[in-house]
């Protein structure tokens, strides 16, 4: 979670009452929606579908059926955030709006992204944060892997001309792994989504290493062996 002064996007995994509403099953069977209209009910599965295929090539397969939640608000006790993945219930809850502006920080390059392109995005980073969930074997992934691994796949599996803009904003040459910091990704986590991107993109890195953090071989926290 990253608190603001005015709250960007941000994942984080939350154990929460499940909602009321009557899910729709998207076409494949392997995912529910449960939004205000159909149109809305249609645009989020085939984007939830079309990521999911994506990340299964990385190696994160879907192993549970996962439920979209649209919502008005997600609320934590330290600030508002625009999108949850709620571990104990596989779902995803979404901020669904026309109008991110009082949600948003206006340097933010996410305030440029129109709302489908934002809600595609949140919608990538929250179902990474799934799949880790899913293909960890019940091993506790530590928060900077499951952060690196959600925003590295969260720029990678976005339009190239999306991506550029936060690379632009972060105005970074070369990746370091001493960005791979959760303080970095609190404070500023778009330069901390592009670092993550540069890296993974390096040879010997990319979905291998994706594995090597879910099983536990390798990891980005300095308190683990």
């Amino acid at each position: 979670m990253t608190p603001m002064p005015k709250l960007i996007a941000t994942l984080f995994l939350l154990a929460a009452v499940p909602g009321s509403a009557q899910p729709v099953a998207c076409p494949t069977g392997t995912l529910t929606v449960d939004a205000g209209s159909d149109a809305l009910r249609g645009s989020l599965c085939q984007s939830a579908e079309t990521l999911l295929a994506r990340l299964a090539d990385c190696g994160l397969p879907q192993q549970r059926p996962i439920n979209i939640v649209e919502v008005d608000t997600v609320a934590h006790p330290f600030a508002d955030c625009l999108a949850a993945y709620d571990c104990a219930f596989d779902r995803i809850r979404l901020v669904v709006r026309d109008d991110y502006g009082d949600l948003v920080a206006a340097d933010d390059p996410y305030m440029s992204f129109p709302p489908e392109v934002l809600i595609h995005t949140l919608l990538s980073h929250e179902l990474t944060h799934a799949l880790i969930e899913q293909n960890s074997a019940d091993r506790e992934v530590p928060l900077i892997d499951h952060e690196y691994i959600a925003n590295a796949l969260e720029l990678e599996l976005m339009d190239p001309a999306w991506r550029q803009t936060i690379l632009d904003h972060a105005m970074l040459d070369r990746p370091s792994d001493s960005r791979i910091d959760i303080w970095i990704y609190r404070m500023s986590p778009r330069r901390f989504a592009a670092n993550a991107w540069l890296h993974f993109r390096q040879a010997d890195n990319g979905c291998a290493l994706i594995g090597r953090l879910l099983s536990g071989e390798v990891s980005f926290d300095a308190a683990k062996p």
